[in-house]
């Protein structure tokens, strides 16, 4: 199941690797231990958002992370919008 999001985190993230950029996530943060707000840092982190770091540096790119409302329409709204790049609200 990782490896597949693992894939179409890649996939989103090399298309819009053509030059280095800033990838806007959006994420509600609220699925410990893949995301959440730290409350000693007031950070969001977790292993979603290191993979999504990584991929990001990796690809040349750097990956902003915003917290969203828990809602798909909200997140997917962002992307339409070009508010955001990619979801980390999705689950399969």
């Amino acid at each position: 199941m990782k490896k597949i999001l693992a894939a179409i985190a890649m996939t989103a993230l090399a298309a819009t690797s053509v030059n280095a950029a800033t990838i806007l996530v959006g994420t509600d943060a609220g699925y410990a231990p893949y995301e959440y707000k730290d409350p000693q840092t007031n950070e969001i982190v977790g292993f979603d958002i290191d993979l999504i770091k990584a991929i990001a540096k990796a690809t040349g790119n750097e990956a902003k992370i915003q917290k969203k409302q828990p809602r798909q329409a909200t997140l997917i709204y962002g992307i339409s919008e070009r508010a955001i790049s990619l979801a980390n609200y999705l689950r399969i």
